[in-house]
């Protein structure tokens, strides 16, 4: 929290006790000269405030760098360590996979889709493809954008939509996305649906993008076909593409998204984001940090 506003106004009433005194030893000078004690007065105590809210914004400034740097590690996932910063916000720096999940062209039978049909699977359970009662990939029909490849789907819904409709998933190559483990949610309070922000230092370019799908325990670091685009990553194939290491600046903003069960829009998803990134002091002021 930030004092400097009290205690400019303390030693406002610190400083009207001084002069006051000072009037008394100097009645008869002040009696003789009234305007100039006035006069001086005056811009004695405006000189006072110029100099004392001066600082203010320069305060403020170092008070936001240090509440975001200064954390202790929040976790560690897959050996990139994840901060929780002012506000609730999280960050962390990780490797970026390209996920597909959402994407009409994800998977296909025979490995027909964007990316390998085992990337689908979590052992024996389909977690990338929907799946009807019985346990069964559902195909997408004539009516559906690539009829005979699957219907793919991810955590982050639309629930107007049926589960064998493609609409219901975030595509992957048209919305920016996120994916999070479910053991950071528990520690960070993240939830699908809320807005994050990932920039990459060798491009320079930023993006926000929304918390779209819930990945694999024991790894970090994966977004969508069109975060990577966004990202200017060279191969964005979800198959072979790319980043390791710790090659991306994520941001996360729990608690900050419409939630599941509806979509939001790129408006939607920039404007939310740019003003909880206000909050953190702007994305240069995060950044900073790393």
């Amino acid at each position: 929290m930030n004092t400097l506003p009290l205690n400019g106004f303390l030693l406002l009433d610190i400083f009207d006790t001084i002069v006051a005194d000072a009037s008394i030893v100097c009645n008869d000078l002040f009696k003789i000269y009234p305007k100039l004690y006035k006069t001086m007065r005056a811009a004695m105590r405006f000189s006072l405030i110029l100099f004392l809210f001066g600082f203010l914004p320069i305060s403020c400034n170092k008070n936001t760098i240090m509440d975001a740097c200064n954390n202790p590690e929040l976790i560690s996932i897959e050996n990139f360590s994840v901060f929780r910063l002012m506000n609730g916000t999280i960050t962390y720096r990780a490797k970026f996979a390209i996920d597909a999940d959402g994407s009409p062209r994800a998977y296909g039978p025979n490995d027909t889709g964007l990316d390998l049909t085992m990337h689908a699977l979590n052992g024996n359970r389909w977690v990338g493809i929907a799946t009807d009662d019985s346990g069964k990939p559902i195909m997408q029909t004539a009516k559906d954008p690539y009829p005979g490849l699957y219907v793919s789907q991810t955590s982050l819904i639309d629930t107007t939509f049926a589960q064998n409709d493609t609409r219901r998933y975030v595509d992957a190559e048209k919305v920016a996305y996120i994916v999070l483990p479910e053991k950071l949610m528990e520690v960070s309070g993240a939830k699908v649906g809320d807005i994050a922000y990932a920039y990459n230092p060798a491009t320079k370019k930023g993006s926000y993008a929304v918390f779209g799908d819930v990945g694999p325990e024991g790894l970090l670091g994966e977004g969508s076909i069109r975060l990577a685009k966004e990202l200017g990553l060279e191969n964005v194939s979800p198959r072979d593409g790319g980043l390791e290491g710790a090659a991306i600046q994520y941001v996360v903003f729990p608690n900050s998204g419409l939630g599941n069960y509806t979509h939001p829009t790129y408006e939607q998803i920039n404007n939310i984001g740019r003003a909880e990134m206000q909050r953190l002091g702007g994305e240069s002021t995060v950044l900073k940090c790393f």
